[in-house]
């Protein structure tokens, strides 16, 4: 085991502090940890790669910690959150959600192509996580009821980007790939003082920019690694 290692299992417990926190009541402190769990999520493969220590056992236990973390806690939260009658609507998104995380995950877990190439395929758990809880959390600042429908329509959306082709750009890639430059710190001090300032709407309009940028590129700019003109939605277990 290797510092990188240790910073995905933190994830890892993060993910699984927010599921009990989310049962006990403390929805607020739920999503915090989701958010620290984003940050050792962002670092650990960093750590491996400075350290020459990357393995596909590396790249495994990252995406189960991911399934806790994005694809399992955000629901669990979403579910204790609605205090209304759930619609089937929702219900289904709720269902669905983890399954297209998992998926997602465990492609990225086997297709090497994510790891070395400058874009992900597909829509990062991580992002999708994002967005769902931030929109949440702009509803709790503001004491408003939560709109049943339009949270279920926004998971259905990131879980179809999720199992698509589309191309997304790594965080690094966008910032120029190096660590502690004035990108990095300009982007984390606005999240810092975003989340200390319950500035939850900052977040959400972040998090959902990176979500259409994948779809928007391809439509109006032609942009992604993959040089396709269009993206395909891939179907589960087609072989």
């Amino acid at each position: 085991m290797n510092l990188a290692h240790i910073l995905t299992l933190m994830n890892a417990l993060l993910g699984v502090i927010s599921i009990i926190l989310s049962f006990k009541g403390y929805l607020v402190v739920a999503v915090f940890s989701i958010y620290f769990g984003m940050v050792f999520d962002f670092f650990d493969g960093k750590v491996a790669r400075m350290q020459h220590t990357t393995s596909q056992l590396g790249k495994c236990l990252d995406s189960i910690a991911d399934c806790i973390t994005f694809g399992i806690a955000p629901i669990v939260f979403v579910c204790f959150s609605i205090h209304s009658a759930m619609h089937w609507f929702i219900m289904i998104s709720l269902v669905g959600y983890p399954l297209c995380a998992c998926f997602r995950l465990i492609r990225y877990c086997i297709e090497e192509k994510d790891a070395e190439n400058e874009s992900f395929q597909g829509l990062p758990v991580p992002v999708s996580a994002g967005c769902i809880i931030s929109f949440i959390l702009i509803f709790f600042n503001l004491k408003m009821d939560i709109p049943v429908v339009l949270i279920g329509f926004i998971i259905i959306v990131c879980s179809i980007l999720m199992l698509s082709n589309i191309p997304y750009k790594h965080v690094s890639t966008i910032l120029n790939g190096r660590l502690l430059t004035y990108k990095y710190l300009i982007v984390l001090f606005v999240i810092i003082v975003a989340v200390i300032r319950n500035h939850f709407f900052v977040l959400f309009v972040g998090f959902s920019t990176y979500l259409l940028w994948g779809p928007v590129s391809q439509v109006f700019f032609k942009t992604g690694t993959n040089n396709r003109s269009r993206s395909k939605i891939i179907i589960p277990f087609k072989k």
